[in-house]
């Protein structure tokens, strides 16, 4: 009962919005501080890759600098944000209780990290647990 009156299709929308605006966010971040980036996200979810080209399989997964992804992972940390996964793979899934405000101390987070990650680089090899 609880989740028909949260989980409306309107609040759905809104979550889908707020995911969307984060993406776009980190899209104009990344071009800005010509960071060597992508942003796949769609709706709800969303990743930033530290890789040229998309990620589209396994094959160029393995491409991702994970060295750099553990440098955002931990900055972001350092400033308040959780990425919500401990691996490259995925950093966030907005839900019905975000607004336009979280999106916006996110993105101030991401822009103060933005510039450190152009001067560092730590080479660390991607390790999957089977």
């Amino acid at each position: 009962m609880t989740l028909t009156k949260i989980l409306t299709r309107p609040r759905v929308k809104q979550a889908q919005r707020v995911g969307d605006e984060l993406a776009k966010g980190y899209v104009d971040i990344i071009e800005d501080h010509r960071l060597p980036m992508r942003v796949q996200a769609g709706g709800i979810s969303g990743t930033v890759h530290f890789a040229r080209g998309a990620v589209r399989d396994w094959r160029s997964f393995q491409d991702v600098d994970v060295g750099h992804w553990w440098g955002y992972y931990t900055a972001m940390l350092n400033r308040g944000v959780i990425p919500m996964a401990t691996g490259p793979d995925e950093q966030w899934t907005t839900s019905v209780a975000h607004t336009k405000a979280d999106v916006a101390r996110h993105l101030d987070a991401f822009e103060d990290v933005a510039e450190a990650l152009k001067k560092g680089k730590a080479e660390m090899s991607l390790v999957e647990a089977v």
